[in-house]
């Protein structure tokens, strides 16, 4: 029911490969825990899922978990001597099966080429 009762609207990366959303910048994230770069003006469709996480799928097939960069650091690296290097978390990104990406896969297996030709063979 989370994923299912989503917000979705459409944004574009900014040139430090960024997303804005509700005033505060996002990097996008995979399941590695890697951020992802893509060109400025990439279109990407961000998915506000009902429990207030945010994904991000990238032409309709790359689904990423959204991170907020913070505009300035909690503890400086050179002036805290208690600084510690924080431990990343794997975010929770989806299975392809799940209904809102099952959609998007199946109309992209139906736009490929070599599928449009054996569609019009048998029929």
């Amino acid at each position: 029911i989370n994923l299912t009762l989503a917000v979705l609207t459409e944004r574009t990366v900014d040139a430090g490969h960024a997303i804005q959303f509700e005033k505060k910048f996002y990097k996008m994230i995979d399941h590695k825990g890697v951020q992802i770069h893509y060109q400025k003006g990439t279109t990407v469709m961000l998915i506000k899922a009902f429990d207030r996480s945010l994904f991000a799928c990238v032409n309709d097939k790359d689904i990423y978990v959204l991170e907020e960069i913070p505009t300035h650091e909690r503890k400086s690296k050179d002036l805290d001597a208690d600084y510690k290097k924080p431990k990343p978390r794997k975010p929770y990104i989806p299975p392809m099966n799940h209904p809102w990406r099952r959609s998007a896969f199946k109309k992209f297996v139906h736009s490929q080429p070599h599928r449009i030709e054996q569609d019009l063979k048998s029929a």
